[in-house]
């Protein structure tokens, strides 16, 4: 043989599990053999270790994961309204996939918007929870056939028609109907994403949620299987949180959980009638026992009569939040503090160079005094005059840096925000966009 080949096995813990393949050809003698042999060795060693630290890294970020599905479990879980709920669950969802926005529908009786993730006030007339309704109650309604490559409750991706660029349809958009890509065109506009993915969170499906994303960040995870099944198994473990979307039914829920299959079957459409003659006349009776008074109830938005806004007076980091939401606060409460590192280091560096003026101007000064004291012919006018310069010009250079550090430090007192009027904290959430406001 031309090369001699070398097995070096490497230990991972008390097992092999991989193996250096070292090729040399030969040349020189055992000693530098053997020298070589520790060389490779050594290499071995430096590899088993990469792949010790990997392995670590990798079931660190499996704890990391597996805390973090934890908390949003039991943040859902320990909600005691249904929309609080619903509202935590959009968020969780939004968080755990990578979404930029999440949103929760109803699928069945009727299909109804229930929370968006980023606020937790949601206008159902607002543009985006219409054409999300619009979406779901299409994806509902259509049967899934030969054309499909997945069904949504599955998970299913969907992509804009200009996220290529071009006016030719891609190959998944081929695969999706048309008034389908419309309200995907129209979602993914109103939320400016690029993407969405839909996944069922019940067993019986009747939650639909809806992910947009805004970029092509995940454009391998739309084949990545894995990644998937990971998506609609997180999905499940958070509808099955989630109160029963339906709320309290009359009928077994075996007749609502399918409803292609109740139409087809005879006992089902038995039930179905005698529900539909029993139903109106317990409302008669009920109507007639328990009279209701006439109430008029309609939708209305409440605006603040005066409103303030706060901005930061310049590029800074939020250093400490001092208020809450729907806190009432007074005039001068401190609201938030601000640090910016520039400005600190521009002030270190004015107080500096302050200092070093005012050092050079004391020591001019003692050199001035001490040449008219001692009236030393050494010391001519001549040199007196160019003292007496220098000491103006640094005199004129301190007045001008003080004159900065204090315009710096009225900079950094204006960091600390504080509150001009009273009234109370309406929120401070920068994503609020559902609302239209």
């Amino acid at each position: 043989l031309g090369e001699s080949l070398i097995l070096v096995p490497v230990r991972i813990e008390e097992h092999i599990e991989l193996i250096v393949e070292v090729v040399q050809r030969p040349s020189g003698g055992p000693a530098a053999q053997r020298g070589y042999l520790r060389f490779v060795a050594q290499m071995a060693d430096l590899v088993a270790d990469y792949v010790r630290r990997e392995k670590l890294r990798w079931i660190s970020h499996r704890e990391r994961l597996l805390e973090q599905h934890e908390d949003w479990y039991a943040r859902i879980a320990t909600r005691t309204t249904r929309d609080e709920r619903n509202q935590a669950a959009a968020q969780a969802l939004s968080e755990l996939l990578g979404g930029e926005q999440a949103l929760l529908l109803r699928t069945t009786p009727g299909v109804r918007a229930l929370a968006a993730s980023g606020t937790n006030a949601l206008d159902s007339r607002s543009e985006i929870v219409i054409a999300a309704t619009k979406l779901a109650r299409q994806l509902v309604g259509q049967r899934r056939d030969d054309h499909q490559t997945a069904d949504w409750r599955d998970g299913q991706w969907y992509h804009a028609s200009a996220r290529r660029g071009s006016d030719e349809p891609s190959i998944e958009q081929t695969l999706v109907k048309a008034e389908t890509q419309a309200l995907v065109d129209q979602l993914c506009q109103s939320l400016r994403g690029r993407r969405l993915l839909c996944i069922g969170l019940h067993d019986h499906h009747d939650s639909l949620a809806i992910l947009s994303f805004a970029s092509d960040a995940l454009e391998r995870q739309q084949i990545d299987a894995t990644w998937m099944h990971a998506a609609v198994r997180t999905g499940r473990c958070i509808g099955a949180l989630l109160p029963t979307t339906g709320g309290q039914r009359l009928l077994p829920r075996s007749l609502s959980a399918d409803s292609s299959a109740a139409w087809h079957s005879h006992r089902r459409l038995a039930t179905l009638r005698w529900a539909a003659w029993i139903l109106p006349a317990m409302i008669g009776v009920a109507a007639a026992l328990f009279p209701v008074p006439q109430q008029i109830s309609a939708t209305a938005t409440l605006r603040a009569e005066n409103k303030r806004t706060y901005y930061a007076p310049s590029n800074a980091i939020v250093q400490n939040v001092f208020v809450k939401e729907d806190q009432s606060i007074a005039v001068n409460t401190p609201l938030l503090k601000l640090t910016s590192r520039e400005l600190d280091n521009e002030i270190d560096r004015l107080n500096a160079q302050y200092q070093q003026l005012e050092e050079q101007i004391a020591e001019l000064e003692m050199r001035l005094s001490l040449g008219v004291a001692s009236n030393s012919p050494a010391q001519s006018a001549q040199e007196q005059d160019q003292i007496d310069s220098e000491l103006k010009v640094q005199k004129v250079s301190q007045r001008h840096v003080q004159q900065q550090l204090e315009f710096r430090q009225q900079q950094r007192s204006e960091l600390s925000i504080v509150a001009a009027e009273p009234g109370h904290v309406a929120t401070w959430n920068l994503q609020n966009r559902l609302v239209n406001r």
